[in-house]
């Protein structure tokens, strides 16, 4: 298993060199293909996942109806959704490719596969779950999937059962490139199960493994590492890890640990212990809704969420948290939400229309989603007030929708800096929110 693990990245490295020397200028649907799945036998940082899906969208291009073309564009997509918050309606787009090679090649490995990850980047991990095992059963040397299996395992709450899974997919593969990813997730499951000796170790492999310039995977490392020394009492070596965590993404607070998905309870719980142990071991509570960064405003959709945000944005009003009571209760606003780091609560009223926030451009598809969502939540009045709230002014999820919805026409749209998290700060009241589709 081992030496064929190896011997296929092997091989695909040099067919993809090949077709490199042979094609250079004329590469067809396969070149392509082989070049892009070369590229994914390794590591890879947001670098690497732009150049393979340029591949797969020129093979694309070559093949419209090559399967593997269209569900490994798929996956980028999602990739750029899930790692990178670079969400240009990308779920949308790789759903409709992947029911494209669904129905030319139903059951293959490539279209089981995405499939499940389709599932797995909506966070919808009890759907997720059935889907991976379902390809392990056709296709039981799969090695990676082990380890989906195990993640969903972990984030549904089965701790023991998700480290059996990704230690059997480090057995298989020992080689991966993403097994820094699987050592890191042994070591949050052990936390999860107060195993906490056993959970620093894996961490510092993983750590070990990852590359130096996945700096925000280093990061969340390390502030595990920080909770397992805050909760075994450790409080020096809980300090020095966090302050590193700390200088690596700067982002960070307490806030800002949200389960992924609601649906359990068991890591509902990991999570607001994970909360407690890292306010003791002296993370910030929040970011600080008032704070001016100095940073120029500009009318820029941002990519990468998480930033210092201007306190402006042009044809928007910035409103703070007593402002927004006041306009709640006065004007009965159309409140968004963005749902970011979300536990299923916001403002009453509010409508959830997640990853609205995202980068990207005022021409793209989820420009375009939006356009019709708002005019079924406003009847078309384009001069309805409009509250956009994102998570925090550490974040530019509320301030991408605030100009998408001034590049739609609305002429009263407010923007609330502080976010839900200055929201909940405060003390204010929360309802569960109204999630919808869009």
């Amino acid at each position: 298993m081992h030496i064929g693990q190896s011997l296929n990245i092997a091989l695909t490295d040099i067919e993809s060199a090949r077709s490199k020397r042979e094609r250079p200028t004329n590469p067809d649907a396969f070149d392509l293909i082989l070049r892009a799945r070369s590229l994914l036998l390794h590591p890879m940082g947001p670098q690497e996942h732009a150049e393979r899906r340029a591949l797969l969208e020129q093979a694309l291009l070559i093949d419209p109806n090559s399967v593997n073309a269209l569900t490994g564009l798929a996956y980028e997509l999602m990739q750029a959704e899930r790692l990178y918050g670079q969400g240009e309606g990308d779920l949308d787009r790789a759903a409709k490719l992947l029911a494209q090679a669904a129905s030319i090649s139903p059951d293959s490995i490539s279209v089981l596969n995405t499939t499940a990850y389709l599932a797995y980047a909506k966070n919808r991990y009890s759907e997720a779950l059935p889907a991976y095992l379902r390809l392990l059963d056709e296709y039981p040397n799969a090695a990676g999937t082990y380890a989906l299996v195990g993640y969903c395992q972990i984030f549904l709450g089965r701790f023991a059962e998700g480290i059996s899974s990704i230690e059997l997919a480090l057995r298989r593969d020992p080689f991966s490139p993403y097994n820094y990813d699987r050592l890191a997730s042994i070591g949050w499951a052990m936390y999860a199960l107060g195993r906490d000796e056993e959970a620093i170790s894996w961490t510092q492999r993983a750590l070990a493994a990852v590359r130096s310039s996945f700096t925000v995977a280093r990061a969340n490392f390390y502030s595990h590492i920080a909770v397992a020394n805050a909760h075994l009492g450790r409080m020096s070596e809980a300090h020095t890890a966090l302050a590193e965590a700390t200088r690596l993404w700067p982002y960070d607070t307490v806030r800002s640990h949200a389960p992924l998905d609601l649906s359990s309870n068991e890591y509902a719980e990991l999570t607001r212990r994970n909360q407690a142990a890292l306010r003791h071991a002296g993370l910030r509570d929040h970011a600080d809704e008032d704070a001016d960064f100095g940073v120029p405003a500009d009318g820029d959709l941002h990519l990468v969420i998480a930033g210092l945000t201007p306190t402006s944005a042009p044809g928007v009003t910035t409103i703070r948290t007593a402002e927004l009571e006041r306009l709640v209760d006065e004007k009965k606003p159309t409140v968004i939400d963005t749902l970011s780091y979300t536990w299923g609560l916001s403002i009453s009223g509010a409508v959830g229309l997640n990853n609205a926030g995202h980068g990207g451009s005022t021409s793209d598809a989820a420009q375009d989603r939006l356009r019709k969502k708002m005019q079924s939540l406003t009847n078309g009045d384009h001069g309805r007030p409009i509250v956009a709230m994102g998570w925090n002014s550490e974040r530019f999820d509320g301030r991408n929708l605030a100009l998408r919805l001034v590049s739609l026409g609305y002429t009263n749209v407010y923007w609330y800096r502080g976010g839900r998290e200055a929201w909940e700060v405060a003390g204010l009241p929360e309802t569960h929110v109204d999630t919808q589709d869009w």
